[in-house]
């Protein structure tokens, strides 16, 4: 067990101290007592052994870490502190980016790039990125030989290794290294400069994939060279960082706005945890479309949102009646809504939005709604009526997709076994969906609109497979997020063999 001792002070009187940057969940599950200020506190297995690594015999370190210094059950005081992240790291001495405890290879690696760095900053003072670049690649060759050579080699393949370690993927990382002066990368008791090391891979022929290379290209002093100069809209780091991983969803989001140009005014836009995750994705659609940079941010996001409603994945209906009644045109629209069979569009001016409805009839028929623009204005005092009834699920399935590229991308990304009883549910794939129940996969797990596997079965008319999610304990009358049942699903899309089955089963019929 061990003694840590925690002290509040003014910011203007902050003593200098390193911010610690790690993943949360790696290295194991054990659970490891130390002592804050006499008071026995819980520390995860990848922070302790950080913890252990990083103190000194000979002198006191003033170190920063979220999960001690953020109180994490207290949700008001967590998105408070969530908002002043992006400072503590940028005004932090050090970053240290721990990758965990290390081994010999990894040992030998660190001294390499040490090296490597130490004598290119002595060989110049006023060096472009070229010149850096020829450089440290004549360093490398003099320390590690050839690229064929036996050292060079098994220290690429310690470096490829640990570019796949846990810390590239946590989404909260993002903004500790962009904001940070300088970084350390740490293993076990040995480091390296973040600088030196976020060139490696490029010097030492190592293909990374898109999501790690953007990670590497905000390494401190290699930032400047590379998209994070010219590309920060809230848009484009979510698209950017879209395989980023989080405990919870809405940190996909709040972790980007203090590294984005836009959304980096925490008056209009904030982390909150006590707001429903359905809201948070509301808000940000709608800083997106109405506050954020027109050309980069909202058009295609407006375009991708309208795309999606008329694909029927979000609930069209019941946003296009909210909308009409506040531009008093709900007899005009009701009358598009009758025959189920419409268009959405938008159209951007300068200083408006205009969503168009139009019938696929003989003779078309078109509503227009009018929204106006704003790139400055509160995010409080826009029009956020036009979001307000939709969600943004992680998980969609078209009548039309491809299933088997569908499930195949899901295997290739490690989705979890939920996630896989969906999709082959859809899909009708009857062992599949066996082998997943037999491995306890919840029947009865929902997606954010509240559909589970027999909704999907349902509306696909695969009767095999509802039979296989009721005898794993499915509820025939579960409902949705709008109150509709498997049942409804059936009637509502003529799957009559299914109806009869549920019926059989004796679903309530007043669904």
């Amino acid at each position: 067990m061990y003694d840590l001792e925690y002290a509040l002070a003014p910011a203007r009187d902050v003593s200098p101290y390193k911010a610690l940057s790690y993943a949360w969940g790696g290295g194991g599950k054990d659970v490891h007592q130390i002592l804050i200020n006499n008071q026995a506190f819980e520390v995860k297995d990848n922070l302790f052994s950080a913890l252990r690594h990083i103190r000194r015999t000979d002198q006191d370190v003033l170190l920063w870490a979220d999960a001690i210094c953020i109180n994490q059950e207290d949700k008001k005081e967590r998105g408070h502190q969530v908002k002043q992240m992006g400072r503590v790291y940028s005004i932090a001495e050090e970053v240290l980016i721990w990758l965990g405890p290390g081994n010999e290879g990894t040992l030998e690696l660190m001294q390499s790039v040490s090296w490597i760095d130490a004598n290119a900053k002595k060989a110049q003072t006023r060096a472009n990125g070229q010149d850096w670049t020829d450089l440290c690649r004549h360093l490398m060759t003099e320390r590690l030989g050839s690229p064929k050579s036996q050292r060079h080699s098994k220290q690429r393949s310690v470096l490829a290794e640990l570019l796949k370690n846990g810390w590239f993927k946590r989404v909260w990382i993002l903004q500790e290294v962009a904001m940070a002066k300088t970084a350390r990368i740490l293993c076990g008791y040995y480091s390296c400069p973040a600088q030196t090391f976020g060139f490696m891979p490029f010097l030492m022929g190592i293909e990374v994939d898109e999501h790690t290379q953007a990670v590497l290209d905000i390494m401190p002093r290699l930032r400047k060279n590379t998209w994070w100069s010219s590309s920060r809209y809230l848009h484009y780091l979510l698209t950017k960082f879209s395989g980023s991983q989080a405990t919870e969803d809405r940190d996909k989001v709040y972790a980007l706005l203090s590294m984005s140009e836009d959304a980096n005014d925490s008056t209009r836009f904030f982390p909150c945890y006590e707001k429903a995750e359905g809201l948070v994705w509301r808000d940000t659609l709608s800083f997106l479309i109405f506050v954020g940079p027109l050309q980069e941010s909202a058009r295609r996001t407006a375009v991708l949102l309208i795309d999606r409603l008329n694909e029927g994945q979000l609930k069209r209906h019941e946003l296009l009646l909210s909308l009409a009644k506040k531009h008093g045109q709900v007899g005009n629209i009701q009358n598009l809504l009758f025959h189920d069979n419409y268009h959405i569009d938008t159209h951007f001016e300068d200083e408006q939005a205009t969503l168009k409805v139009t019938s696929r009839e003989l003779a078309p028929e078109t509503v227009n709604m009018v929204f106006p623009q704003s790139k400055s204005a509160n995010v409080e005092e826009q029009p956020v009526q036009f979001l307000e009834k939709i969600e943004c699920p992680s998980f969609r399935f078209k009548d039309d997709e491809n299933m088997v590229e569908t499930i195949n991308r899901l295997v290739e990304e490690g989705s979890p076994a939920q996630e896989m009883l969906w999709a082959h549910t859809w899909a009708g794939n009857q062992n599949a969906v066996r082998e997943l129940l037999e491995e306890g996969t919840d029947a009865n797990g929902a997606d954010d609109q509240g559909n589970a596997a027999l909704h999907f079965a349902s509306a696909q008319g695969h009767v095999d497979i509802a039979k296989l999610l009721l005898l794993g304990g499915a509820d025939i009358n579960k409902a949705g997020a709008e109150g509709n049942t498997a049942l409804h699903f059936a009637v509502h899309r003529g799957q009559l063999g299914i109806v009869k089955f549920f019926l059989g089963q004796n679903a309530d019929e007043s669904s």
